[in-house]
This record gives C-alpha cells, structure tokens and sequence, in this order.
C-alpha cells in the first residue's frame, strides 16, 4: 500500500496534470496514466485477495484449535472411564452413551471443517497459502486411488474421521486402550494440519503488509 500511495497515485497524478497543460503531448500521458491506474488496481485486487486468504486462514486455525481442545478432553473422558472399568467392570455400560454420541458430533465437526478447508484451497489467489490449505486437507484426508496396484504398493494414513470413528467403536465394544489409541492418532493428525495452518500465519501477514 506505500507503493501505491507514495509512487503510483502521484505518478497518475502527474501525468494527467502534464496532459491538461501539454495539449500536444496529452495523448502520451493519459497512456502513461492509464498505465499508473492499471498497477494500482492491480496492486489492490493483491492486497484484498491475501486479506481474504489471511482471514480465511485465522478463522481455520481458530477452528482447529477448539477441535483439538475438545478431542483432547474426549480422550481424557475415555482414559477416566477405562480406569473405571479396571475398578468396577460392572458398570461397563454406565457413561457409554454420551461419550459415543459426544465423539461423533465432533467427527460431524471435523468432516464440516475438512470440507471448509477444500473450499479455501480450491478459491486461495495466493499460491503459497494454496499450498499450505492443500498439504493440511492431504494430512487430514488423503487422497485414495481407485488403481489397484497402486493399492499394493502404496500405504497411505486413512482419513482422520475414519481413525476417530474407530474410537467410537472401541468405546461401544469397551476397548479403551484401543479406543485411546485411535484418539491419540486422531490428534496427532490434527495438530499436524494445525502446525502447517499456523506456520504460514505470519508470512501471510507479512505479505499483505508488504504490498
């Protein structure tokens, strides 16, 4: 924005200036004019397009952040009630429910958040950002190949919400440990995207600030 208020619009300024006072020449400026206006429209469209993008990034990292808190505390409650089954296996059933019903709704979180991500890859203007929301989606869905060789030879992480459905179905069968386990993976990956959403925060930041 420095640019374009300390070189741009002085320089069309002036030229439209000379065209007024130089009737002769007045056709030369106004090219040259035009051409000062066309970079600060472009210089512009820059600066909101990597607002929007940076918006859009904070407002997924937020996003990501709560998820993570809230799957973190989803793990805590199964490890309490696996510590309660050792005590009392009696109660097996007691707690279940909520705690099932309370890790799908944030699988329904996560899947709402994944597809956000999609969105913001598929409409970033700016290339590294594009990166950044692309490698996150990977880590958080990879993508499968319908070839079957491929299938053979390569081994790819399955999506978070499949490993986080995988809790779900250890708690129903009572198999915390495993349960925690599925838990323990599905954060790992999550906080993987959030250390890749996060990194590119302040450079985008920067660039904004730079135009």
């Amino acid at each position: 924005m420095a640019d374009v208020a300390e070189d741009n619009l002085p320089a069309a300024a002036e030229h439209l200036r000379n065209a007024r006072l130089e009737e002769d020449v007045y056709q030369q400026h106004l090219v040259s004019a035009d051409r000062e206006v066309d970079k600060i429209i472009d210089r512009l469209s820059k600066v909101l397009a990597g607002s929007s993008t940076l918006l859009v990034q904070d407002e997924l990292v937020t996003e990501l952040k709560a998820i993570i808190e809230v799957q973190s505390g989803l793990r805590d409650r199964t490890a309490e009630r696996g510590k309660a089954l050792l005590i009392s296996p009696d109660i097996a059933g007691a707690g279940k429910g909520p705690l099932m019903q309370d890790q799908a709704g944030l699988i329904a979180r996560v899947e709402t958040f994944i597809e956000k991500l999609e969105a913001a890859r598929d409409e970033a203007q700016d290339e590294a950002a594009k990166s950044r929301f692309k490698q996150a989606a990977l880590i958080l869905s990879p993508a499968e190949t319908g070839a079957e060789i491929l299938k053979d030879v390569l081994v790819t992480d399955p999506p978070v919400t499949k490993v986080l459905q995988a809790a779900v179905d250890q708690i129903e069968n009572n198999e915390v440990l495993y349960a925690v386990d599925a838990q323990d993976r599905g954060l790992a990956t999550l906080k993987a995207a959030l250390q890749i959403l996060s990194a590119g925060q302040s450079e985008l930041a920067d660039f904004v600030a730079g135009l």
